[in-house]
């Protein structure tokens, strides 16, 4: 969408929001439109021969769930005795089988959590599952509760993705 430059781009856009462009009608661009991304990507692995990746540099964390930092911190931490590992090997097989062991314990570590950024992501991206969501959360304070603890780190994912807790998220009356 973008071959036509940013400036075009961003003249679609709005043109395309009738709520929006009239009130830019009168507008004028004061320096060049810029654009950076897209964002939304994630390593295939989080290692390479002589590189190992944490936080935001081996997938993508969405500012919406804020979870970059602890990802970076708790990362690092699942990393230390790998990179040790690792660093202690002779061979280029024994490095790769101390990174791979790394690769297994993130998404053992991050697999859940990953999932609720996913069940989010949808949820944002269809405004009336969004919604639906939020209106159940605003009525009932230990669901809004727990997904507040699951995205801050101190609740462990398991407990929203339990059937009972999104049959009563996504079920119950909006």
């Amino acid at each position: 969408e973008l071959s036509a430059g940013t400036g075009a781009f961003l003249e679609r856009w709005i043109a395309a929001r009738p709520h929006l462009a009239p009130r830019v009608a009168g507008a004028r661009r004061a320096t060049p439109v810029q654009a950076t991304g897209p964002f939304a990507s994630r390593a295939r692995r989080p290692w390479a021969p002589g590189v190992a990746l944490v936080g935001d540099a081996a997938d993508f964390f969405d500012p919406f769930t804020g979870e970059g930092i602890y990802a970076a911190l708790r990362g690092g931490e699942l990393l230390a005795p790998y990179l040790l590992a690792a660093l202690a090997e002779r061979s280029p097989l024994g490095e790769r089988t101390a990174l791979e062991a790394y690769a297994r314990a993130r998404r053992h570590e991050f697999g859940g959590k990953w999932m609720v950024e996913r069940l989010i992501g949808t949820a944002v991206a269809f405004p009336a599952l969004l919604e639906r969501a939020a209106s159940v959360l605003a009525r009932d304070q230990s669901m809004a509760d727990l997904l507040v603890g699951v995205t801050g780190d101190f609740v462990p994912p398991r407990e929203v993705l339990r059937p009972s807790y999104l049959a009563r998220l996504l079920l119950l009356p909006a």
